[in-house]
């Protein structure tokens, strides 16, 4: 019998490369239970991955249970220990690079408070200046952003997001990517409006009371 969490990886996996929400080798995905981190592994394209290719360990980096197939944990398993750290109450991991977000991320933008729903489900979407991929640093960082929101946009790089689970995760993830498509045609179309501060004060606190 398969490992439920190991299997919800796999299927998150290949459902974020079929939603165009990541490519090749690029993102990692990870889930908590307990005192186990379940993560995926360096260099795997999401889409392809098996059960025996995900790691298991604990939330120092150490492996509990080898897997199967030889490999590594991701490249970003630091970010993933360093939010889980700052984060008791997140569960779920997706670390990925959709195109509208990488675009901000290029263009090192924010994703400002533009839609109701977007505020209210993610907070406030953090934004990390570039840094070299894969140490403490980035780590961090982007646990630092995550504070005030479940999403964060990190320069020339990609997207971070978190949740209760994974399907949470995922749709974030989502979210996060169809409003950072609909910010970039309303900087093409030369007028972008954001949401009066009064508003956004308000959606800010309804998150909150979501989160709890």
């Amino acid at each position: 019998m398969g490992n439920l969490y190991k299997s919800e990886i796999v299927k998150f996996g290949k459902l974020i490369y079929e939603r165009n929400l990541n490519a090749a080798y690029g993102g990692n995905i990870s889930v908590r239970d307990g005192d186990k981190i379940y993560i995926t592994p360096s260099g795997f394209n999401k889409a392809f991955l098996t059960e025996d290719d995900i790691l298991v360990t604990d939330i120092s980096g150490n492996i509990l249970e080898p897997p199967i197939n030889p490999v590594k944990p991701s490249s970003e398993s630091k970010m993933h220990y360093a939010i889980y750290k700052s984060r008791k109450d997140v569960k779920a991991i997706i670390h990925a690079h959709p195109s509208y977000c990488v675009s901000l991320a290029i263009s090192h933008k924010n994703l400002e408070n533009l839609l109701p729903e977007t505020t209210i489900v993610l907070g406030e979407v953090g934004f990390v200046p570039y840094i070299t991929p894969g140490g403490s640093k980035l780590g961090n960082t982007v646990a630092r952003a995550l504070t005030k929101g479940d999403a964060c946009i990190m320069g020339n790089h990609g997207a971070t997001v978190v949740g209760n689970n994974l399907f949470e995760a995922f749709n974030k993830l989502e979210l996060l990517e169809s409003t950072a498509k609909s910010f970039v045609f309303s900087l093409l179309m030369g007028e972008v409006n954001t949401i009066p501060q009064k508003d956004v004060s308000l959606f800010i606190d309804m998150h909150k009371k979501l989160s709890l």
